[in-house]
């Protein structure tokens, strides 16, 4: 992943997840340098944080998931739960 397509994805989308090794992470922050831009992410399956290269991320959309809702997209923010 490129750094400034990074801070775009961190700043302004929901519908994007970013991982690393094919596990989902929560970018914590970026440090930048000559040598390598390295990015400190925390998994969120397990919790655990680590230093990794901005080069290794992936991103990916989530998937789209209006056909779960059947009734129509207040269903999916209504605050009651339906049985």
């Amino acid at each position: 992943m490129e750094l400034n397509r990074l801070y775009e994805v961190m700043e302004l989308s929901f519908t994007t997840q970013i991982l690393h090794n094919n596990k989902q992470v929560r970018v914590e922050s970026v440090k930048e340098s000559v040598d390598g831009d390295i990015a400190h992410v925390k998994y969120v399956d397990s919790g655990a944080c680590k230093d990794v290269p901005v080069v290794d991320l992936q991103e990916t959309s989530l998937p789209d998931l209006d056909d779960q809702y059947p009734n129509n997209w207040l269903s999916r923010t209504s605050p009651i739960i339906r049985s």
